[in-house]
């Protein structure tokens, strides 16, 4: 028994890959049991009247694991790896220039649309900042650069933009998705760095077929976010 499952794991992970399609069915499905798990998780949140820190880690890590779960499901079945055989070192080198590309040109647009807009900056980040330091690295270097990036690489890339693609064409599918992405973190001067974020990971998934790449884009991405938070904190 124990070697079964330690095979299917394999499979899921590791195992060469095929390529995988999502009917709308399955779209709706997915969706629909994560945002109904996460209410319900939610809820159950607020009831315990936690601090903003701690809620924001329980949430995060909450999404995650549920997420993760629904989608080790449905790959399951499709007998789809989530990680498939093959890691290219080139890929990694060119995620590693679209996140830096990521940071320099997606933050300077969100930079200049708060100016031009005269948009008075989001205090959620700093709100999140705690007196305690091992709340922050929790929250910030591993939580937020870690176990999110993964979360939303697998309903933005691997589900929503992977469905568009299958019925548009690679810079239709890429906007709309991205668009999705930027519009759901509900914060309008950070649009234009969601978007940019967005349409690269969603060009090393078109490029590679894998969702490697993309979470590594995105954790780095977050990473330096984290880090330019931590350092304007205490200047």
């Amino acid at each position: 028994m124990k070697d079964e499952i330690v095979a299917k794991l394999k499979q899921i992970f590791y195992g060469q890959s095929k390529d995988v399609s999502w009917s709308k069915k399955e779209l709706i499905k997915i969706l629909s049991i994560i945002i109904f798990s996460l209410g319900v998780f939610f809820l159950i949140l607020k009831l315990l009247n936690l601090d903003i820190i701690y809620l924001a880690i329980f949430f995060d890590v909450g999404f995650f694991l549920i997420t993760l779960s629904v989608f080790l499901y449905f790959f399951r079945k499709k007998k789809y790896s989530l990680f498939p055989s093959g890691i290219s070192f080139k890929w990694f080198f060119i995620s590693f220039l679209l996140g830096l590309f990521v940071v320099i040109i997606g933050g300077g647009l969100s930079e200049f649309l708060s100016g031009f807009l005269n948009i008075e900056k989001s205090s959620i980040n700093e709100e999140l900042l705690s007196d305690n330091l091992w709340l922050n690295i929790l929250q910030f270097k591993i939580v937020a650069s870690l176990l999110v990036p993964i979360t939303e690489e697998l309903i933005f890339r691997g589900l929503i933009f992977k469905f568009i693609r299958q019925h548009k064409g690679f810079i239709f599918s890429a906007i709309i998705s991205s668009l999705i992405f930027s519009v759901l973190h509900f914060n309008l001067e950070m649009i234009p760095f969601t978007l940019v974020l967005g349409i690269a990971a969603a060009f090393a998934f078109e490029k590679t077929n894998s969702l490697v790449y993309p979470i590594f884009i995105h954790m780095l991405v977050n990473n330096l976010a984290s880090s330019m938070l931590f350092y304007s904190s205490i200047i």
